[in-house]
């Protein structure tokens, strides 16, 4: 793990404090009502030999990006080398031969539906130099020319239509400063598209035509009641109306059929948390540990982490499904994944999974689980 990225990783509660709490939550907790079957792929999934942390759906593959050197098969004794990226096919979870081999960790990936974006703390992707942010074809070449890198780390990625949007540690792009906000076009041409944030971006998404940004920052143009998320059009890059703000670090976003904004929020502790498209609050699940990934799928809002419990009393660790309505927790639904969630998408009908877990719903998954 690279220094940059360690900034998010938190350490899971102490085992004393977590036996502690088990044995509170056996004299607090009703009798579990039986349990929802966790459908995993027919095929059991290849996994990595590393944490992964970004994961997409598109054109009939899953594609994987983190801190992993490798392939693994299902029973653990095939290895193949892939380097920070990789892909499977999503209806079998078998290998796709596609190895990028960027020189670092990846930590976002986004599409408009011709290229594959790639961010993270890489110098070389694909046998080409891209710092920190690149463009893939589905065959795994490099887009040239598309050579608008960073002098920093990528965290944060999402496609709109013929733009780009990255967030991140970097404070310049193509030799144009960007404090930790910059925006492309497809065709890799930096746009004049530049908030200034002054502490790094971890998650981006797309609600009501505006982009919306989550991190560890305080202030974005200087504007300090933009703590954690800001609201920001898609074309001129200023500050729009949002009317309530989280009081720590947002690591993951989602949006919601309604353009609803969901967040996975870090802290003491952590947050689920809904907003309207223009940040009115909705509801929000307290967490004894981060939730660091959020995704919609099957109605649901699912939120991923290094949780144990929910609410204070309901066990229910790391991977969890609320009514997007209310934030009511599904406690049928219980994949109970061993170690955290760093990544979540889905494409309405398959949800990919990624993290740091080598177990989801009872069976072997390293790191990498596909659920309907």
């Amino acid at each position: 793990m690279t220094g940059e990225a360690a900034v998010r990783r938190r350490e899971p509660w102490p085992v004393a404090c977590l036996a502690l709490a088990v044995l509170t939550a056996a004299v607090l907790l009703p009798a579990p009502r039986a349990e929802a079957t966790i459908r995993v792929a027919e095929r059991p999934t290849w996994g990595t030999d590393g944490t992964v942390f970004a994961t997409l759906l598109t054109g009939g593959r899953v594609y994987l990006g983190g801190a992993f050197t490798a392939l693994v098969s299902p029973d653990g004794l095939t290895r193949l080398p892939r380097n920070h990226l990789a892909a499977l096919d999503a209806a079998t979870g078998e290998p796709i031969d596609w190895a990028p081999n960027p020189d670092g960790t990846v930590h976002a990936l986004a599409t408009d539906g011709t290229s594959l974006f790639v961010g993270g703390s890489f110098w070389t992707i694909g046998g080409q130099r891209r710092r920190g942010l690149a463009a893939l074809t589905p065959d795994g070449q490099v887009v040239s020319p598309w050579a608008a890198t960073t002098d920093g780390t990528v965290m944060a990625l999402v496609a709109d239509g013929d733009r780009v949007y990255a967030g991140g540690m970097f404070t310049h792009v193509a030799g144009s400063s960007r404090p930790r906000l910059a925006a492309f076009s497809s065709a890799g041409v930096l746009l004049d598209w530049h908030p200034e944030a002054d502490d790094r971006v971890l998650a981006l998404t797309m609600s009501a035509g505006a982009v919306i940004a989550g991190g560890s920052f305080d202030a974005v143009d200087h504007d300090g009641g933009q703590e954690h998320l800001v609201r920001l059009d898609a074309g001129s890059g200023a500050i729009l109306p949002w009317s309530s703000h989280p009081d720590a670090e947002v690591l993951g976003l989602a949006t919601g059929p309604d353009e609803a904004v969901y967040a996975a929020i870090g802290g003491s502790g952590g947050t689920v948390a809904a907003w309207s498209s223009t940040g009115s609050s909705r509801w929000h699940m307290s967490l004894d540990g981060d939730a660091q990934a959020v995704a919609f799928h099957g109605g649901r809002v699912i939120a991923g982490g290094h949780w144990q419990y929910l609410d204070h009393d309901i066990l229910l660790p790391r991977l969890a499904a609320f009514d997007p309505a209310d934030g009511h927790v599904d406690t049928t639904w219980r994949p109970r994944p061993n170690k955290q969630i760093w990544a979540l998408t889905s494409d309405g009908a398959t949800l990919a999974v990624g993290g740091a877990f080598t177990s989801m719903g009872g069976a072997v998954r390293r790191r990498v689980a596909l659920l309907a």
